[in-house]
């Protein structure tokens, strides 16, 4: 399904053919009066889309894995690259993007690498 931004339909990772899913991100949430910290979570749940649309469309499975597993609190992104040097080029740029900055968990000697996103946090509203 390709959709963007509910507001002005835009994609989160800039291209009209994009995979990603629905995202609440934009600057119409914040004249809306969304909180500075909701909107900085849309921009880094933008930033894990969208990388792991470059990931899912670049990475070469036939001698690296990549899977994504759900964890109670996290959201987890596990790369072994095989060695391939298309993989490594892919990891390096990965390492010099924001998403290492903010995601990075973990690397190991051969190829292997951790990536974490945090589960956000829902807030319910007591009902009177």
């Amino acid at each position: 399904m390709v959709k963007g931004c509910r507001s002005c339909k835009r994609f989160p990772c800039g291209r009209s053919n994009c995979n990603a899913v629905v995202t609440d991100s934009c600057e119409h949430y914040l004249e809306a009066g969304e909180t500075m910290t909701n909107i900085i979570n849309n921009s880094l749940s933008d930033l894990w889309l969208s990388t792991l649309h470059d990931i899912e469309t670049k990475f070469n499975t036939d001698y690296g894995v990549y899977k994504i597993k759900t964890k109670t609190d996290y959201i987890e992104l596990e790369i072994h690259t095989g060695g391939w040097s298309e993989n490594e080029i892919l990891i390096n740029k990965i390492e010099s993007s924001m998403f290492w900055t903010f995601f990075w968990y973990e690397s190991r000697r051969g190829g292997h690498y951790l990536f974490r996103k945090p589960k956000q946090k829902r807030k319910y509203e007591r009902r009177k």
